[in-house]
């Protein structure tokens, strides 16, 4: 295998790691908040799981409120960014061991998927169908829509178990501006306006 091929299977390795709410049984999240995101969280201290999973405690109380799918507050998004900036970390230090910066990686990524190119990485169609299944496997990882509705249903079936429960919310009443950001090699995800409920200030993408 090329170089950048073994860098693409470090990185889709990296992405088949427990990185989404889903990836995580109602039980133990229950549990990991029960013990705080300074407690023995059952997994090894310092791996991409234990971050992510420390995050999930930290981001599930935000998560509880009673939005519809399709909904979000302000503060579920700066939850998604501290989980985007997890994974830019953990990605830039996989492509750091295998020898590469995140430009010329992504240069050369680019190449392998140019159409008609002469580099190397573009000759092999091996590389190409592995670049595009790198690109895909981030498209699924890096979305907000996905990241924050699985927590909302996580953080509801945690408060079921807890005994919780809740609502919904009112009719939006005004609007303004979110843009979220694109994610490092792959594609732009999401921009438009929050609308605000006029009952309790909490947000949603439209």
């Amino acid at each position: 295998a090329s170089p950048l091929v073994d860098a693409i299977d470090a990185l889709e390795y990296l992405l088949t790691a427990r990185l989404m709410p889903e990836d995580y049984d109602v039980e133990e999240l229950s549990d990991a908040v029960d013990r705080g995101e300074d407690g023995d969280l059952g997994v090894e201290p310092g791996s991409v799981e234990h971050k992510i999973l420390k995050l999930l405690v930290q981001a599930l109380p935000e998560f509880g409120e009673p939005l519809r799918t399709g909904q979000y507050s302000l503060v579920h998004k700066e939850m998604y960014d501290k989980f985007e900036k997890i994974l830019e970390s953990e990605l830039e230090q996989q492509l750091s061991k295998c020898g590469w910066t995140v430009a010329d990686f992504h240069t050369q990524l680019a190449g392998a998927l140019e159409p008609g190119s002469n580099t190397d990485a573009s000759a092999s169609v091996a590389t190409k169908a592995a670049a595009k299944g790198l690109l895909q496997l981030l498209s699924e990882v890096a979305n907000y829509e996905k990241w924050a509705d699985a927590l909302k249903r996580q953080a509801r079936e945690v408060a079921v178990l807890k005994g919780g429960g809740g609502g919904e919310h009112a009719d939006a009443t005004h609007c303004h501006t979110l843009h979220l950001t694109p994610f490092p090699l792959g594609p732009a995800r999401y921009t438009g306006h929050v609308t605000t409920c006029g009952n309790c200030a909490q947000a949603r993408c439209n």
